[in-house]
Order: C-alpha cells, then structure tokens, then sequence
C-alpha cells in the first residue's frame, strides 16, 4: 500500500474569475491616476494630505489617495503585485478577505500613516494596501500549510518576507512607513483571522497517495 501524505488546498490552480475585484481597483486605479495626471486641480482634490484631513475634515481622501498614483511606474509597480496577491486571497480565502478586509485595513493604514506624517506632507497610493495583502498572504500561508512541520512553514515564509519586503535600494520618495504600517495590520488580521478559520483551513486541505 502507498503511503498517505496531505496536500495543501493551495495547490489547486485558482480560478479566472477570482482576479476580477483585483482587475477592477486597479482599473480604477489608472482612470484616478490618470484624471489626476491631465489635471492638477483634479490632484490637489483627490491626495492625501494631513491638514486637509484631520483639520479640514476632508475624509474621503484617507480613501482616494489609495487610488492616485504619482506616475505610470508608481501605478504599474503597484497593480503588478496588486491583482495577483488580490486574486490569489479572493481565491482562496473568498471576497470577504479580498476585496474587503484587504481594502478596509488598507484605508486604515493609510489613515494611521496620514497621521504620522507633518501637516504639509503629501501620500498617494495603494502600497500600503499591497503590502496588507502581503501579510494576509503570509499569515494565511502558515495557517494552511498546517501538514508541513513548523520550522519548514516558518523558514519558506521568513524566506518569502525577505524576498518580498527588503527594497534593493532606498528611495526618498517612497514611504516605507506606510509599508510597514500595512505588512503590521495584515499579519495582525491574518494571524488572528487565520486562528478563527484553522479547522476549516485544516478540512480544506485533501489527503492524497504517495506514488
């Protein structure tokens, strides 16, 4: 008799139609981006600015600036990783995860970033939200390969973390703050969530035979 050994749901390929909600925000994305870049009024309305928000009460920036991007390389670099990681958490882990808990930790880590920075400091873009999508990934990773021993889980995640969030090199443009902000909030939630869920990650998963 062959051995019995477990396989990971992740193994199954992911659906098309699981990219669709990823395809549309970075849709919207590009129209934001793009209005923004033919107009600087239209900029000046949709960015994240400090004083506009927590003294002018402007909110609904906390979540447009999460679509405006500075240029079409801030926009590609973004959705590059975006609709995979977007559509692989929808897959997976269904809509509730992706779009909408990646989306509302993503507004509130542009918010909690926002809040950092002096009044006159500008934020635009949905990095932060990347790197929540990041650490759901992660979290969730761990909790499905739940068949695999610990120190292999812990050693293909760290190895993936480093891979993923050390940048080759420091840009003053960049805030790495918002990065951290967003990886802190998704591996929180996906801990926590990935515990909740544990049974039904572990029912997932298939037994199948050693050849």
């Amino acid at each position: 008799m062959n051995p019995e050994a477990t396989r990971s749901f992740l193994s199954r390929p992911p659906a098309r139609r699981a990219f669709v909600d990823a395809v549309i925000f970075a849709l919207l994305a590009a129209v934001v981006s793009v209005a923004a870049w033919r107009s600087e009024p239209v900029e000046d309305l949709l960015i994240g600015n400090p004083q506009k928000i927590f003294q002018d009460g402007e909110w609904y920036r906390v979540v447009t600036s999460l679509f405006l991007h500075a240029d079409l390389h801030h926009l590609l670099a973004n959705m590059f990783f975006l609709i995979p990681f977007g559509g692989l958490l929808t897959n997976y882990y269904g809509r509730w995860v992706f779009p909408v808990m990646g989306v509302v930790l993503g507004i509130f880590g542009q918010l909690l970033s926002l809040k950092t920075y002096p009044l006159e400091m500008n934020l635009m873009g949905a990095s932060g939200l990347l790197y929540v999508l990041f650490g759901l990934w992660l979290a969730f990773y761990y909790r499905a390969e739940s068949h695999l021993p610990r120190a292999t889980r812990w050693l293909r995640t760290l190895g993936f973390g480093l891979v993923m969030f050390i940048p080759s090199q420091v840009e003053q443009t960049v805030s790495y703050r918002t990065h951290f902000i967003g990886l802190a909030l998704g591996l929180a939630a996906g801990v926590v969530y990935g515990f909740l869920k544990r049974r039904d990650f572990e029912r997932r998963n298939e037994p199948y035979l050693i050849p």
